[in-house]
């Protein structure tokens, strides 16, 4: 039986796209509440393979890591981001380091979408399999 490619495999087939984007043109999309860790990135990058890995051999079990991934990364995303715009400090304002700026703040908007979108199929998924909606 073939397997139907849905959203969310595609989302985590993509990783090798996302992978080049960030190491070769610099341009952070999938992970980018690890901005300034690449290594936490590589890491992260990684998982991303894991359950891509899960997604082709057990696609009902990979639909709940797929729900808990896109929660960490929506988290992850809205801390990082509104910590900087809450909490602004004075070496903030007499430096402008540190302070959000137009680019993280459309890599946090495409970053975000992609993750709401992977969050509101996964969780249907595992409500839909755990006959909750």
């Amino acid at each position: 039986m073939k397997q139907k490619l849905t959203a969310i495999t595609w989302y985590y087939a993509s990783t090798v796209v996302f992978v080049a984007m960030d190491f070769w043109l610099h341009f952070n999309v999938r992970s980018a509440f690890f901005a300034e860790s690449p290594g936490l990135r590589a890491i992260y990058y990684l998982i991303c393979f894991a359950i891509l890995v899960a997604i082709v051999l057990k696609p009902h079990a990979a639909r709940l890591l797929c729900l808990i991934d896109s929660i960490f990364v929506l988290s992850a995303l809205i801390i990082s981001t509104a910590s900087r715009i809450l909490i602004v400090t004075d070496d903030m304002l007499e430096t402008g380091r540190g302070l959000v700026t137009m680019p993280e703040m459309l890599n946090f908007m495409l970053s975000g979408t992609f993750a709401y979108i992977t969050y509101r199929s996964s969780l249907a998924a595992v409500a839909e399999k755990h006959r909750l909606i």
